[in-house]
C-alpha cells in the first residue's frame, strides 16, 4: 500500500481490513455510468468535464486496486465517522498517475457521497436551487483546472468535502460553512454601549506594524513584541487588536462588570467564503449575509453560531489606501471586525494573476486591480491575507459598525 500511495497517511488506511469486509465484489454502485449522469442532473457539468469523469470512473472501475480504495476513502468519510476530521483528509495520490488519475481521484471519492448529500438536502426541505448553486464549485473548480493545465480534473477535494458532508451552503453570492472560529482572538462586548473590542490570544510575537511577526515570511527581531492576555474575577486584560487588522502594542483592561466575552476560539461560527466566478458585488453580499441569518436557524437550528468569519485577501487593509472608497472590496471589508493572521501573499496572486508574476516589469496591467497590485509590488511592498468577523447580533449591512469612527 506504502509503495502505491505517495502521500500515505497511516490513520486513513489502518481501517483496510473491516472495510473491505464489505467490499461488493458483484459492483460499486458510485462507479456506474448511471450514478454519474444522474448527479449531473445537479451538477450541471459540460459535455467535455463530464465525459473527462466518466473516464475516469470507467478507469477506476476496471482496476481491482482503485475499487478497493475508493470504496475504503467513501467508507472512512460517509459511512463511519471517526476521531480524524474529513475535512483534513489527505485525499490518496498514486505513485503511478497513470492516465493522470490522480486528476479526478478525489472527485470520484467525494462524489461516492452525492446520494447521502442530496438525501439531506431533500430530508431538510432545501430548496432545489440552493443545491445546485452549492454544487456549481465542482463546474468551477474543474474549469479552473483545465484553464491552468489544459486537461481536466480537479485538487480542492479537501474544500470540496464541506459540500458533501452537508457543512457547506451557498447563498446567492456567498457560501458559509459551519465550523469552527479559528481566530487568535477573543471578542468582548461592552454590556451598556453594545461597542466591540478584540484582544489578541496571548504568546503571539507581533511585529512593530502589527501584524504577526513571520507575516509575508518576513521574520523581524527588533521592536517585535509578544501579547499578553490574563483573567481574573473581575478584569479581562490584553493587547487589543484595531478593527482595521493590527495588534496594538498596549495593555487594556476590561471590566467583567462592563464587558461580556463574545467569541474565542473554537465557537461555532459560520464561516463566509466567496467563490470566484463573478463580481464581488457589495449589495449581493450583502443579500447572501442576511439569507444566512434565515437559513441556518431554519434548517440546522443546532448550529447555534457566535458570528460571521472570513479569512481572505480580501480583507488585507492596506486596499482601503490603494482603491477608491467606492471599490465594491474596500466596503466589503469595511463592514467587518479585521484582524491580523500570519499570512502571505499567494491566494492575492492566485485570485488575480492565477500564480505570483516572475517578473513584475512584465506582468499584465489589464485591469486596475492589477495594475495597483503590481504598482505596489514595484514599490517595495506586500500584500497579505486577514481574518474578519461580524457577531451574529452586529449583522447590519451598510453600517460599518466596527470601522466607522474608530482610529488607531
Amino acid at each position: 500500500m506504502k509503495k502505491l500511495i505517495k502521500n500515505y497517511s497511516e490513520p486513513w488506511y489502518d481501517r483496510w481490513e473491516d472495510t473491505m469486509r464489505d467490499f461488493p465484489e458483484n459492483g460499486i454502485e458510485f462507479l456506474q455510468d448511471g450514478y454519474i449522469i444522474k448527479a449531473n442532473e445537479v451538477l450541471l457539468l459540460d459535455e467535455e468535464p463530464l465525459k473527462a469523469l466518466l473516464e475516469a470512473v470507467s478507469y477506476v472501475r476496471d482496476n481491482s486496486f482503485l475499487s478497493k480504495l475508493v470504496w475504503h476513502f467513501s467508507h472512512m468519510i460517509f459511512d463511519n465517522p471517526t476521531e480524524i476530521n474529513p475535512w483534513d483528509v489527505p485525499f490518496p495520490q498514486l505513485v503511478n498517475n497513470d492516465r493522470n488519475i490522480n486528476d479526478f481521484l478525489g472527485l470520484i471519492i467525494l462524489m461516492s457521497g452525492f446520494d447521502k448529500i442530496l438525501k439531506l438536502h431533500k430530508s431538510k426541505n432545501i430548496s432545489a436551487q440552493v443545491t445546485i448553486d452549492t454544487f456549481k464549485d465542482i463546474k468551477l473548480w474543474l474549469n479552473d483546472f483545465y484553464r491552468k493545465n489544459g486537461r481536466w480534473g480537479i485538487v480542492e477535494n479537501q474544500w470540496l468535502t464541506h459540500h458533501f458532508t452537508g457543512k457547506l451552503f451557498r447563498l446567492g453570492r456567498l457560501q458559509f460553512a459551519m465550523d469552527r472560529f479559528k481566530g487568535n482572538v477573543k471578542v468582548f462586548k461592552n454590556k451598556h454601549d453594545g461597542s466591540v473590542i478584540a484582544l489578541s490570544e496571548e504568546d503571539i510575537w507581533y511585529r512593530r506594524d502589527g501584524q504577526v511577526n513571520g507575516t509575508n515570511n518576513i521574520y523581524e527581531t527588533e521592536g517585535i513584541w509578544l501579547s499578553q492576555f490574563q483573567e481574573d474575577e473581575e478584569y479581562y486584560r490584553g493587547n487589543p487588536i484595531s478593527p482595521h487588522g493590527r495588534a496594538i502594542n498596549k495593555a487594556v483592561e476590561l471590566s467583567k462588570s462592563d464587558w461580556q466575552l463574545m467569541m474565542v476560539r473554537d465557537d461555532r461560527v459560520l464561516d463566509m467564503h466567496i467563490p470566484a466566478d463573478g463580481r464581488m458585488d457589495y449589495d449581493l453580499c450583502g443579500q447572501s449575509m442576511e439569507a444566512a441569518e434565515e437559513f441556518f436557524p431554519k434548517y440546522f437550528p443546532e448550529w447555534e453560531y457566535k458570528g460571521f468569519t472570513c479569512t481572505t485577501w480580501l480583507f488585507d487593509p492596506q486596499f482601503q489606501k490603494l482603491l477608491p472608497a467606492s471599490s465594491n472590496i474596500v466596503r466589503f471589508q469595511q463592514e467587518f471586525y479585521l484582524y491580523p493572521v500570519k499570512s502571505d501573499d499567494s491566494q492575492t496572486f492566485e485570485r488575480v494573476f492565477d500564480k505570483k508574476p516572475e517578473d513584475f516589469n512584465k506582468a499584465p496591467r489589464d485591469t486596475s486591480l492589477r495594475r495597483i497590485i503590481i504598482d505596489h509590488y514595484l514599490q517595495g511592498e506586500y500584500l497579505r491575507s486577514a481574518g474578519g468577523f461580524i457577531l451574529k447580533e452586529d449583522l447590519n449591512w451598510g453600517s460599518q459598525v466596527y470601522q466607522k469612527n474608530q482610529i488607531d
